[in-house]
This record gives C-alpha cells, sequence and structure tokens, in this order.
C-alpha cells in the first residue's frame, strides 16, 4: 500500500463519492488542511491495510494487526441484535466494523462521528471506502465542533451508542465530550417519549375542553416587551426557596415576580403576592396549585397558562388569564381559526416555561430563585407547598413523608453531585435535562441572566449571585412597579370575539365530525382485513390447509391450485388495504389530530424489533388500525363537546 500510484488511485475514488456527499469536507481535505504525516499505515497478516496514530510516542492501531475484518464481525455482533434502529458510532478508522454493520442488516441507519480529520484524511489514501460514503444509511461527521442529534436521529425507536475502542484511548476529551452530549439527548428523548406516551390523550382532551377560552383569552403575546426596562425574579419551587422568603417578600414592591405554580401557595403564606404564575401541567391534581385562592380578584396575579392545562384550572381561577400557544396539533388547529397567541418554549418543566415567558416580557435583568436542579436535604420541593401538603396528607405510620420521597428520588436514578456551596447532594436525569436545558438558553438571550439559587448546582452561562445581593441589580428608573402593572393590566382587558373565526371553527368541528366517521369506518374495515389474512394465513404461507381438493382439481393439482387460489385472495385484499390507506391519508386536517392520540401505538410499533416476516407486519397493521378505530371514537365525543362549548359564542 506504500506504492503513490495506489494511494492516489485511491484517493481519486474516495474524493469523488466525498465531494457529492460532502462538499465541504472534500474542501477541507483536498486544500491541504490535514496533516497525515503522523498518521502511519501497516500491512496486517490477513494482506488488508491497516492504520495506527501516536499516543505518548506509541503507536496505537485502529483496528486489528491480524484480521480486521473478523475483528469488525466480532464488533458488529456484540453491538447489534436487529431491534436497533440508529447506532452513533464514534470513530470511523479505516471503515472496516462499519461496513460489517452495514452489511449486517438492511434498515439500521448510522452516524458515524470520526474525531480528527488527519486520521480520515489517510483512510481516503489507503483503502476503497466507497461501500461506506456511497451508502444511504450513513452520516458522516469529522471533528465536528457540536453534533444536532435532536435533528437526524428519530424520537422513535432503539438507538444504540458504541465508541471504537483506540478512540477512547486517543481521544479521551473528545469522546466523552461526544458521550455526554448523547446521553443529553437520549435522557432528553426518553423523557419527552415517557411524557408523550403518558400525556397525549390527556392534552387532546384538555385542549378541546379549553377550545372555547381560544377565542375568549388573549394570548401571551399582547404581554410582549410589557416589563421592559424593569428586573424579575423567577422563582421555581426547589428547596433552597425556604432559605429566601423573608428576602422576597422584602424584595417585591421594586421587581416584578414570576412563579411557577407549585410555588404560589407557599408564597402567599408569607404574604407574598406574585405579579404573574405560570402553569402547564395538564392533570387535574396540578390544578390544585391555583385553584381557590384566598384572594379577591383585583389582587390575584395574572396567570399564564398552557392551553392544555386541566379545564378547572382556568374555569376556577379568579384573576386575570392569558394562554400561551399550544406546541400540539389540536392547539395548533384551533389558533388557525382563533389567531396565535404566542409561544412559550417546552422545556419539560414548569420553571422552563416560567422563564421563557419572563424572556417574552423583556425583563432585564432575569434572575432565577429556587432553581436547584437537586435535592437538598431529601427534598423535592419547599416547604408549604401543595405538593408537600399531598405527600403529607397521604403518610402514615409505616410510610413516612420521607419514604416518599425517598421513592419519588430513587425513581429518577439519583447520581451525587456537587453543588455550587460545595455541598454534596443528589440529583437526577429529569434534573440534569433541565439543566442541559437552561445551559443551552443561557446562550442566546438579550437579557442579563443571574441566578440567585441559594444552593443547588451552578448552571454553566449563567452568573451565580448572592441572594442578598440582587437589590443592587434592581433599578427600575423613574417609573414605579405599581404605574406599569396597571398598563398591564388595561392591555389584558377581555378581547373582542372575532364572529368570522368562530363561525369559521364551528364548520370546521361539523366536517371534523363527518370526517373522523368516515375513518373511523375505514380503520375498522382494514383491521378486519388484517385480521382474516392474519388468521387464514393469507399472504403468509401457501398451501390449502382443508385436505379436500376443490371440484374438478385433482389431487396431484391441489397444492399448485392452493398457491395460486392463495396469491389471487391475498393481491385483491392488499389492493383494498392500499386503497383504504389513501383514503385514510386524504384526510389531513383529521390525521394531524389523530396521529397526537397515536403516539403510544406508534412508539410501540417502532421500538420493537426489526420485522422477521409477513405475520409480525399483519400484527402490527391490526394494532395500528384498532388504535386509529379507537382514537376516532374519542375525537368524534370531543368534537361534538367543542361543539356545544363554542355554540354559546355563535351569533
Amino acid at each position: 500500500m506504500d506504492d503513490a500510484k495506489d494511494r492516489s488511485r485511491i484517493f481519486k475514488k474516495n474524493a469523488a463519492i466525498l465531494r457529492t456527499q460532502y462538499p465541504e469536507l472534500y474542501r477541507i481535505i483536498t486544500e491541504n488542511r490535514a496533516d497525515t504525516a503522523a498518521i502511519t499505515t501497516h500491512q496486517t497478516k490477513t494482506g488488508l491495510p491497516g492504520i495506527e496514530a501516536t499516543l505518548d510516542h506509541n503507536l496505537i492501531s485502529l483496528h486489528s494487526k491480524i484480521d480486521p475484518v473478523r475483528e469488525a464481525r466480532r464488533i458488529a455482533d456484540s453491538v447489534m441484535d436487529g431491534s436497533e434502529q440508529v447506532i452513533v458510532l464514534i470513530g470511523f478508522g479505516l471503515g472496516y466494523h462499519l461496513e460489517k454493520m452495514l452489511r449486517k442488516n438492511g434498515h439500521t441507519r448510522f452516524v458515524v462521528i470520526e474525531p480528527d480529520t488527519n486520521i480520515f484524511a489517510k483512510a481516503l489514501e489507503v483503502r476503497d471506502l466507497r461501500f461506506a460514503l456511497e451508502s444511504d444509511r450513513f452520516m458522516l461527521f469529522v471533528e465536528p465542533d457540536t453534533v444536532p442529534f435532536d435533528e437526524i436521529i428519530p424520537e422513535a425507536g432503539t438507538v444504540k451508542f458504541y465508541i471504537h475502542r483506540p478512540y477512547a484511548l486517543l481521544f479521551p476529551e473528545k469522546t466523552d465530550k461526544l458521550k455526554q452530549a448523547f446521553l443529553k439527548f437520549s435522557n432528553r428523548t426518553i423523557i419527552n417519549t415517557a411524557t408523550l406516551s403518558k400525556f397525549d390523550r390527556l392534552w387532546t382532551r384538555n385542549t378541546f375542553k379549553n377550545c372555547e377560552y381560544f377565542f375568549s383569552l388573549n394570548g401571551v403575546d399582547v404581554l410582549r416587551n410589557s416589563l421592559k426596562g424593569f428586573a424579575a425574579l423567577v422563582l421555581a419551587a426547589g428547596p433552597s426557596l425556604d432559605e429566601d422568603i423573608e428576602k422576597i417578600r422584602q424584595l417585591q414592591q421594586n421587581i416584578f415576580i414570576i412563579a411557577s405554580d407549585s410555588v404560589l401557595r407557599p408564597l402567599l403564606r408569607h404574604s407574598i403576592i406574585p405579579d404573574f404564575v405560570v402553569t402547564v401541567d395538564p392533570q387535574f391534581i396540578n390544578s390544585f396549585h391555583v385553584a381557590g385562592l384566598p384572594l379577591n380578584e383585583g389582587d390575584a396575579p395574572i396567570l399564564i397558562a398552557d392551553p392544555a392545562v386541566h379545564p378547572s384550572t382556568l374555569r376556577n381561577y379568579s384573576g386575570i388569564t392569558a394562554i400561551s400557544s399550544s406546541v400540539f396539533s389540536p392547539g395548533q388547529l384551533i389558533e388557525e381559526f382563533s389567531g396565535i397567541k404566542g409561544r412559550i418554549a417546552a422545556g419539560g418543566s414548569v420553571a422552563t416555561a416560567a422563564f421563557d415567558f419572563t424572556r417574552i416580557t423583556g425583563a432585564d435583568p432575569i434572575i432565577v430563585a429556587g432553581l436547584d436542579l437537586s435535592y437538598a436535604k431529601g427534598k423535592t420541593h419547599l416547604s408549604g407547598s401543595f405538593i408537600e401538603d399531598y405527600i403529607l396528607s397521604k403518610a402514615y405510620r409505616f410510610k413516612t413523608a420521607g419514604s416518599f420521597y425517598a421513592e419519588y428520588i430513587r425513581s429518577g436514578k439519583p447520581t451525587a453531585v456537587t453543588d455550587r456551596n460545595g455541598c454534596r447532594v443528589f440529583t437526577d436525569k429529569r434534573l440534569l435535562l433541565y439543566k442541559s436545558w437552561f445551559e443551552n438558553q443561557s446562550f442566546s438571550n438579550d437579557s442579563t441572566i443571574l441566578n440567585a439559587t441559594s444552593g443547588g448546582l451552578s448552571i454553566p452561562g449563567i452568573q451565580d449571585v448572592e441572594f442578598k445581593a440582587i437589590s443592587r441589580f434592581v433599578s427600575n428608573g423613574h417609573e414605579k412597579k405599581q404605574d406599569r402593572k396597571k398598563i398591564i393590566n388595561a392591555e389584558l382587558k377581555p378581547p373582542d370575539i372575532s364572529n368570522a373565526g368562530i363561525s369559521r371553527f364551528t364548520a370546521y368541528l361539523h366536517r371534523a365530525k363527518k370526517n373522523l366517521q368516515s375513518l373511523q369506518g375505514l380503520a375498522r374495515e382494514a383491521c378486519s382485513i388484517a385480521s382474516r389474512m392474519l388468521k387464514n394465513n393469507i399472504g403468509i404461507q401457501t398451501g390449502d390447509k382443508s385436505g379436500a381438493s376443490p371440484p374438478g382439481v385433482s389431487p396431484l393439482g391441489k397444492s399448485r391450485f392452493a398457491a395460486e387460489y392463495q396469491n389471487l385472495t391475498c393481491s385483491k385484499l392488499l389492493r383494498r388495504l392500499a386503497s383504504i390507506d389513501a383514503g385514510i391519508l386524504s384526510f389531513r386536517e383529521e390525521n394531524r389530530i389523530i396521529s397526537m392520540v397515536l403516539q403510544s401505538p406508534i412508539h410501540k410499533i417502532l421500538g420493537d424489533k426489526a420485522l422477521e416476516n409477513k405475520q409480525d407486519a399483519l400484527k402490527n397493521s391490526i394494532t395500528l388500525y384498532s388504535a386509529m378505530d379507537e382514537a376516532s371514537g374519542m375525537l368524534i365525543d370531543l368534537v361534538s363537546l367543542a361543539e356545544r362549548k363554542i355554540a354559546r359564542y355563535v351569533q
């Protein structure tokens, strides 16, 4: 492989593909930015090319020096079991292990990250890589700053992560950084998928039940830049907030307070009335954070609510309410008739929503407190919160409140870390997900962001400050907070309801109900056909199981006749299924909604092992059609309810 002509020939073949598939990488390589001098090649005992890199004056081989193909086969067998939809592979080397994985099955996709440009440039010279480079199941990143896992890896399905061992030795910092980035993505995906599977129907149900509020309430866009020139204090419900309640009370006349819903009751017990309270959780129990407050209508904080919260939250709140835009298809569809309400970023917790709402208001600086992101003294929330009261009400002699807290903390797979004060505390994958969200958001802010949490974890990109020192950041010029509040309240007077929007939405609901009924009929027919095919082995195997020859057919011709008969039957049924599928897909608006409530069966199907036979495919079809039948029925009931709710606004 030392022959210059051979190297030139191989490089030209590889580079020709690279130029088409990865033009920027081609430019970097061909402009001689890559230095391959420190990368050496050798011939393995089987005659195949090998490659080595230097570490502390020692050569580290990136593949077996004896038989790299055999090694690649062993790696593929150990990593792959047939269930994986995507494999993230760190370390390309000469591509032996990737090629073996690509050949092992025809459905797995690969995200390959090569940490060193020089190694990849040398690989282009010494081995024909066209099989890998031309594959449409292969995505390559060479020495990337970041890898957009969120954009390139689907949320559903099995994703595996593999670091080629020599790379962990050669590039420990790079590989660890890539591993941590993948783990953040993986944890976020797991949590998001679990949350969506748990709440998909609840979000849909609540959104339709709340449909009237899309027309009768203001959206958060009305409050854009409403706090410009003022500082704001965002309060999460971490246990460290117990230490700062008195300081918050002293500050409340000079700073706008935006509280997450779980902080509201503890604040009121200390005579602190926040200016805004944010709520996003769809569950009924969450409505107790803001229900039945001991406040007059004029004193209650402005409620900022996701439109998928439980209906009792919006129905029973005594103060002014504004809603955000929905991140889910049912709410987005309603906003096409009501108008856009204004989006708040969804980061998985009410604290992230409260923070992003505060950014919309234009407040500067934004100071966060109670954002522990850890469990101080074994507690999950500050004292006096509804959650704590609920746990205490459930505790008894043989299961104390501490047991409830410990059980919850264990469920998140806790890990020990050091907090901002140097103390050992426990956190978990859920809280670390929120930490990474705030860390990512810290780089895209126009306002100054300060973290005044008295304990908990520091967040890279956000400056830690002592709570007692935040008063020096509060300067509102000559305008008083109360004067600005009067302006805000005036902006939030009930909006004029669009009769045209109401009429168009009413017409849509009538049309949607008819279409959903048609969809339900198609799903039932498709489920019946697929069940019949599965029961009678149609399209799965050939042969007549009856034992008797059809009239006019000799026993010798029986097997041939049975095969032809089954093929004709299968063809006819498959054509009908294809026709039904086309009919289902033609209802585009209804499919936007129905897909929301089919998340659980979709994730189940996509998360299963790769299909091995037609029988598995039919079973999956039956699962999906049955779920579509049930979901259509649920949505028909919800649309009927929405029709009754919206009828009071029709003139």
